[in-house]
């Protein structure tokens, strides 16, 4: 394989990681904007906790999206700084698609069926788990 090869391989992987990561932090931030401006869920939510003022409801939206957009963010900048000089290595493929699959898992045990950024955020985990899954070792 020639450097450029080589080159070109590891750029390709890094725009798919980037584009599926920025497009799952997109699918998150909506959700969140959506969550945060339902005032019908939080009266739904208020009836069944009375104590629940909407400052606390926010905090707990914003508090739950900042959680999940930890992982893309790892995984972003981690790529995009250190592929170049570590490249793709067991140690990587394990760890990342390792933090995806805890994501993917406890995205579908949150069971929000009627939302459709549940179903984006499942596609799209499972999206960044191929990608780095399949990706050979550099």
């Amino acid at each position: 394989m020639t450097i450029n090869y080589k080159k070109e391989r590891r750029d390709k992987f890094i725009l798919k990681v980037l584009i599926v990561s920025a497009l799952l932090i997109l699918a998150y931030s909506l959700e969140a904007l959506m969550l945060a401006k339902d005032m019908g869920l939080y009266k739904e939510i208020y009836a069944m906790n009375q104590g629940l003022s909407y400052g606390a409801y926010l905090n707990t939206v914003i508090g739950s999206f900042l959680i999940r957009v930890v992982s893309p963010v790892a995984i972003s900048l981690y790529t995009f700084f250190m592929i170049h000089k570590t490249g793709v290595n067991l140690t990587y493929k394990i760890f990342f698609a390792g933090m995806t699959l805890i994501e993917l898992v406890n995205i579908i045990f949150q069971f929000r069926i009627v939302s459709i950024f549940y179903y984006i955020e499942i596609i799209l985990n499972i999206i960044l788990l191929f990608i780095i899954g399949r990706e050979e070792r550099m």
